[in-house]
């Protein structure tokens, strides 16, 4: 029997989107297809209110068991493996009291990707923060990374052993994983997305604006990204204009106090959303002239494979796994330098040979698609192989 704990997977207060909770839905859909019937834990306070949740949840397949914690996790099989996937690094040691109360059960987890221990000091993130955080940002940046990467490598070294198997998803990943702990089974399972079983895009006419998608986070990289824009925009003639989703008001006042961004270019070349639904997001991707993804960390990148999937132009940034997800069809800078991407912007804007760069994309889709599919097929033997 296989068990799926999804209670870090569903919307919360402090979330409404995440792409491990889409890699967990689809996981479990995957689960579903292949399998007669799966248990999933749920949270006592969560009713899937979604067509998508109800079509996940809400199925003959499926057995929802509602738990406070881990504590009240049993299962009914001797064998039973137990599926988590997706779990704060601070949350790993929920192990030892799965185990306690199911000592014969096989736990499998996925890990998403070491953002932890990726992230360094960056002045530009402190604008995301307010009060005493963003006062002394610096000394406790310092202080708390400090400690807070010790505690974090000696939780992979202590708690990742005692996994059965350990998914992850890039190599760059499954590097980082193996560098800090010793895991008894580890394999990287990329991550998919059910946009490439769509109909095939039709074409439509772009429109003159960038994507930039998820900006609430610091390590999106978006405060250092608008500079860049703004940059290009001094120069530009073009007219072209940044479209940024995934950001609320808050967020927008707080980054507004970083002195070099120019707010009447701001207000004339930028438009702001919050998070979007399903339809309005893809249907983005079709539009816009290019995504501008410059994330300063990344376990994946999702959003890449969702903008390949739409046949949408890419520019991205050069560290982490973003490489992996879409190669050589996507060019590339350093997010860290605002120089390199406000030359990337202008070198997609004003490209020569822009079609060459969206058929690459167009190519490289096909090549996703069917990379997908033996993957999905890959991940879910996991589960008969024991």
């Amino acid at each position: 029997m296989i068990y799926v704990d999804l209670r870090e997977s569903v919307p919360s207060k402090y979330g409404k989107f995440h792409g491990g909770g889409n890699y967990s839905k689809r996981s479990v859909q995957l689960l579903k297809n292949t399998y007669d019937s799966l248990t999933i834990f749920i949270p006592t306070d969560f009713e899937p209110s979604s067509k998508k949740d109800k079509e996940l949840l809400l199925d003959k397949k499926v057995t929802l068991i509602r738990v406070n914690s881990e504590n009240e996790i049993l299962l009914a099989e001797k064998n039973a493996i137990l599926f988590i996937p997706l779990l704060p690094t601070k949350k790993f040691g929920i192990i030892d009291t799965i185990k306690k109360n199911n000592p014969n059960a096989k736990i499998f987890l996925t890990i998403h990707g070491t953002r932890y221990a990726d992230s360094k000091y960056d002045p530009y993130d402190r604008y995301y923060y307010h009060g005493i955080k963003y006062t002394f940002y610096f000394l406790i940046t310092y202080l708390s990374r400090f400690v807070g990467k010790i505690v974090y490598k000696k939780t992979f070294k202590t708690q990742i052993p005692k996994y059965d198997k350990i998914f992850t998803v890039s190599n760059d990943s499954l590097q980082k994983i193996v560098a800090m702990s010793q895991p008894k089974y580890i394999k990287p399972f990329y991550q998919g997305s059910n946009n490439f079983n769509e109909d095939p895009v039709q074409k439509t006419q772009k429109e003159n604006f960038i994507l930039f998608v998820n900006a609430n986070r610091p390590e999106k990289n978006f405060l250092r990204t608008l500079e860049a824009f703004l940059q290009f925009k001094k120069q530009d003639t073009s007219n072209i204009k940044l479209y940024v989703t995934g950001i609320d008001d808050r967020t927008q006042d707080a980054l507004l106090r970083y002195k070099k961004l120019d707010t009447k270019s701001l207000k004339q070349w930028v438009t702001f959303s919050d998070y979007l639904s399903d339809n309005d997001y893809n249907a983005l991707f079709e539009k816009c002239k290019f995504l501008l993804y410059t994330s300063k960390t990344e376990g994946f990148g999702l959003p890449l494979l969702e903008a390949c999937s739409k046949e949408c132009s890419i520019l991205s940034s050069w560290i982490t796994a973003t490489p992996e997800v879409l190669g050589s069809a996507v060019n590339y800078v350093n997010p860290y330098d605002v120089n390199s991407i406000a030359d990337g912007i202008n070198k997609m804007v004003n490209h020569s040979n822009l079609n060459q760069v969206a058929e690459n994309i167009k190519q490289r889709k096909e090549l996703c698609k069917k990379f997908i599919a033996q993957n999905d097929k890959e991940f879910v033997q996991e589960f008969k192989l024991i």
